[in-house]
């Protein structure tokens, strides 16, 4: 690493990953050093090409690290308009979403409301994407902030993510899994509180759910998203791709009718984007987010309001979408898209259902289902949990 940074000065970003590098061996005083020059001048360096993005999120990670208060004010302040955007060097790699290093360098100014918002965004994307390194990175780190600001339910949740994080780093060999201790919900060791939790019911009982979760027992109305999620319940740890929870679901109002038009290959025009009664449906929705969004703004609840917040940027995306020039209609790209949208927001919508009910649960449930064109849930295989579907 060392070498390819002094062959090739003029990509800054190979200096910023010495550094990230030369932290992970511990050696602090020397990776200090090499950030201290690429810091110089507001991070001069990092001139605006196509490996910008890249290198300025790398250089990132370090700065939180250090805990370099000043830079990090410069970097959160250059990176911010870059929030749901992808950090990828050419031919260099994946780093994930920017959203994982706008929470850190927010974690680092002490903004832990922010960097959670930032870290859980960074969970999700990297999840949609399939990056499931930068998940289980997201995850870990998410968890580390949760427990700094330790509200009500904090330190459940963080323990499920990083149940999950190790979960997904010990499968893929990461280095992450040996930073990574071992915890539950309760904060004692895994198989004390996995004698508390060993089993929980997600059965379809007609219109509505019963749902048990330890102490949390509830029900909710039948829904497309429930049904996905049941059927990812049956089957923890392999992944299910989207054409085929949508032929296996039931259909709803936000989505033209699945069937042999979904063909498995994914490829050709599906037909229009969205029919007269999806756009109508998508209208509707609408109307209740800014009803719902008032109501999380005046709680003061900051990552409802974000997750319904970014529900609305992307209905008013598909609506946009869905009209060509002269406010004709848009054939969708293909089928398999189409399927992972509407799997994804049903999914999402339900999980947000949940966790307004259970906290823990709902967790659990951030920690280890994944949305995208292939869906899963993937619990901590150390700690075995039986669904009762």
């Amino acid at each position: 690493m060392r070498e390819a940074a002094e062959r090739s000065p003029w990509y800054p970003y190979l200096r910023a990953e010495l550094v990230c590098l030369l932290l992970d061996l511990g050696r602090t005083a020397e990776a200090r050093s090499m950030f201290d020059a690429l810091a110089h001048d507001s991070f001069a360096a990092f001139y605006p090409d196509n490996e910008w993005l890249f290198g300025m999120s790398l250089v990132s990670e370090s700065c939180a690290r250090f805990d370099d208060a000043p830079g990090a004010e410069t970097l959160y302040r250059r990176l911010l308009p870059y929030a749901g955007r992808h950090a990828v060097g050419y031919g260099d790699g994946s780093i994930g979403v920017v959203d994982r290093y706008l929470g850190l360098l927010a974690a680092a100014l002490g903004r832990l409301d922010d960097a959670i918002e930032h870290l859980g965004r960074a969970v999700d994307l990297n999840g949609q994407m399939g990056s499931r390194p930068w998940s289980a990175h997201s995850q870990h780190d998410l968890a580390g902030v949760l427990r700094r600001r330790a509200d009500p339910g904090d330190v459940e949740r963080a323990d499920e993510l990083d149940s999950a994080a190790l979960a997904t780093a010990s499968q893929l060999g990461m280095a992450l899994a040996e930073s990574i201790e071992p915890r539950s919900a309760a904060g004692t060791h895994p198989k004390e509180a996995n004698a508390a939790i060993t089993a929980a019911t997600f059965r379809n009982e007609g219109e509505y759910w019963t749902i048990e979760f330890g102490s949390d027992a509830f029900r909710l109305r039948d829904s497309r998203g429930m049904r996905h999620l049941s059927r990812l319940l049956a089957s923890p740890g392999h992944e299910i791709h989207a054409l085929e929870l949508a032929r296996s679901g039931a259909v709803d109002a936000l989505v033209r009718p699945v069937g042999e038009d979904l063909d498995s290959d994914g490829l050709g025009d599906a037909g229009p984007r969205l029919d007269a009664t999806a756009i109508a449906a998508y209208k509707a929705r609408l109307d209740e987010l800014r009803d719902e969004l008032t109501e999380a703004d005046s709680w003061h609840d900051v990552e409802r309001a974000s997750r319904l917040r970014a529900e609305e940027q992307a209905l008013a995306h598909e609506l946009a979408a869905a009209h060509g020039l002269g406010g004709r209609d848009r054939p969708e790209a293909s089928a398999a898209e189409r399927a992972r949208v509407s799997a994804t927001r049903a999914i999402r919508a339900s999980l947000d259902r949940i966790g307004r009910q259970s906290t823990t649960l709902g967790a659990h449930f951030d920690a280890t289902i994944r949305t995208g064109t292939f869906c899963s849930y993937s619990p901590d295989p150390r700690a075995p949990l039986t669904w009762r579907l």
